[in-house]
């Protein structure tokens, strides 16, 4: 089947077997992925646009240590919250798709530091408005940050646990990941499951 209804079916699936309400952006980004460009996804229409990753950067998926089921976390109500127009959550909703706009539009410009300095934005609007992060997650964010060829880290997933994202200098990599003291994976770009030579363009 085409990429998006595979992506489609696969939310549905996962929906079905876990009793959480998950987005689409992870299955998404596995069918329809492409090595060397970030998925630009408005997970309102299911328009997407690939959008070049500079060369110079990687992407350091940190272990917090702190596992999570999320059927057994608040995840559902921090969706039925945000769907019901609770104030602070929309909040984080708004001002997340404001900087998602604004990281493509630093990407585009090649402009490392505010890439890093939106991820920052993105975490404590994570952390205080959506309330998903965790003390010993935002400690570890904040070690990230402070690392030399860091540019810029989050929670990221569902969150309550799980992984912390870093966008880190492509040459200082592997010394970040040694300094972290914890299982990192330094990550590149890679083809989804349904690549394919031509996609769909749309303007956001």
């Amino acid at each position: 089947m085409p990429g998006k209804e595979a992506a489609l079916a696969c939310q549905r699936a996962e929906q079905k077997a876990t009793g959480v309400k998950v987005g689409v952006m992870d299955q998404f980004a596995s069918a329809l992925g492409k090595r060397g460009c970030a998925l630009l996804l408005d997970c309102a229409t299911l328009d997407y646009e690939l959008v070049p990753f500079p060369d110079e950067l990687a992407i350091a998926v940190i272990d917090s240590g702190e596992q999570r089921n999320l059927v057994d976390t608040p995840y559902n109500k921090r969706r039925q919250e945000a769907e019901a127009g609770d104030p602070k959550r929309m909040r984080h909703v708004h001002s997340e798709i404001a900087r998602v706009r604004s990281f493509v539009a630093a990407m585009r410009a090649r402009d490392f530091v505010r890439m890093g300095e939106l991820l920052k934005e993105s975490h404590r609007s994570l952390r205080d408005d959506f309330e998903v992060s965790t003390p010993d997650v935002d400690e570890i964010v904040a070690r990230a940050d402070s690392m030399d060829g860091c540019y810029g880290a989050r929670i990221m997933g569902a969150g309550f646990g799980g992984s912390i994202l870093a966008l880190v200098d492509h040459g200082m990599a592997d010394s970040f990941a040694r300094a972290m003291k914890r299982p990192v994976m330094i990550c590149r770009t890679a083809d989804g499951a349904f690549a394919t030579p031509g996609v769909r363009r749309a303007h956001f």
